[in-house]
């Protein structure tokens, strides 16, 4: 007798940092396989599933934009709850937004009301502007073993480092949690009390509006289509 076949296991991974740091141009590249320049900071909690193959096994990934700036932290925190991967992402080519990865971090741990079991990732945005840089890979790959993350230069424009992320994110979260039989015990929420899975409708939604996932067809990640970076933002931690 033949056995059914495997569920494709649930993950969730979300993006956070400073507004204007590149997540949003990375998270576009990953779902939609392109690069924009004309993005704008984002004031939502945008969430995208896409089905992801890992030695063999299926994943639903559900990946989570969220907002960067101050007026929007509250409702930010309420998506990092549950993670299977968390990356904390700053430009390359700003250090205050590198010097505000530890408020990342800080509001990351206050969000969780369960063990943290993630998978965490320090991102370096704008990989191809290195010759602008005023953070040295040297500071972030030491920083990230200060804090037991893995880092990575990325760059939503050229494709490098951006193709296999997903992929190395739910591989470290199986080496980080070897005794879990199945993933998908952990779920983003946007309150305490919901621990329903993730609907299956396609809707973008604007904070503080309970988000729900986008959905596509299995893909096979391309190289970008335009160039530039997204327009950057001054200021602090925000």
């Amino acid at each position: 007798m033949s056995k059914p076949p495997a569920k494709n296991k649930k993950i969730s991974i979300a993006f956070c940092g400073n507004s204007a740091v590149g997540k949003t141009a990375l998270f576009t590249r990953i779902t939609k396989g392109i690069f924009n320049e004309h993005l704008e900071a984002s004031i939502s909690a945008d969430v995208f599933t896409k089905q992801v193959n890992v030695d063999g096994q299926n994943h639903n990934v559900a990946l989570w934009d969220t907002a960067g700036q101050e007026k929007f932290r509250s409702t930010t925190k309420s998506y990092l709850r549950g993670l299977h991967g968390v990356l904390f992402c700053f430009d390359i080519t700003k250090k205050e937004t590198f010097n505000c990865i530890d408020m990342w971090i800080q509001e990351y741990e206050q969000a969780q009301t369960l063990k943290d079991l993630a998978a965490r990732y320090l991102i370096g945005c704008k990989g191809d502007l290195a010759s602008k840089r005023e953070v040295s890979r040297e500071d972030a790959e030491n920083y990230a073993k200060t804090k037991n993350m893995t880092y990575l230069e990325c760059s939503a424009k050229t494709g490098d480092n951006v193709d296999n992320l997903l992929v190395s994110v739910i591989r470290s979260f199986k080496q980080k949690n070897p005794s879990l039989v199945t993933l998908g015990i952990m779920r983003p929420s946007v309150s305490d009390s919901s621990s329903s899975t993730l609907p299956s409708s396609s809707v973008t939604t604007s904070a503080p509006v309970s988000a729900q996932p986008k959905e596509e067809e299995p893909v096979t990640l391309t190289k970008p289509q335009s160039s530039n970076n997204e327009p950057q933002e001054a200021g602090g931690c925000c």
